[in-house]
Formats: structure tokens, sequence, C-alpha cells
């Protein structure tokens, strides 16, 4: 069922309007650049090859809490 957005259009799960996709868009960059940023700041640490510690690093910069 199509909702009112903030910016007059209408918006459903499947069809996000122009400024929820744009606001998708940049949340994902926003996890990209922090996946980025952690992976210069430990490239050159032994522990970094280590599966679990990948895992866990990655999981938190996509989740925000890197």
């Amino acid at each position: 069922m199509p909702r009112p957005c903030a910016c007059g259009e209408s918006c459903t799960a499947n069809r996000p309007c122009h400024c929820c996709l744009a606001a998708e868009v940049e949340a994902l960059r926003a996890q990209v650049q922090r996946v980025r940023e952690l992976r210069d700041r430990f490239r050159d640490h032994e522990k970094w090859a280590s599966y679990r510690n990948v895992e866990t690093l990655l999981t938190r910069a996509l989740d925000g809490d890197a």
C-alpha cells in the first residue's frame, strides 16, 4: 500500500520514492566507507588475516559500530 513520504511522493517497500531511495544509497555509501576505513586501519596487522577477526570487524563496520 503506498504511503505518503515527506517529499510528497508516494512510497512502497517495493517501489521507494526518490528521496527514500537516495537516503538508502547514502546509508550504503557510509557502510562501504566504514569497511574501507577499517580495512586500511588493520591492513598491516598480522591478526587481520584471522577469519574470526575479519568477520567480527566487517560485521561491526557494516552495522555502524566501527
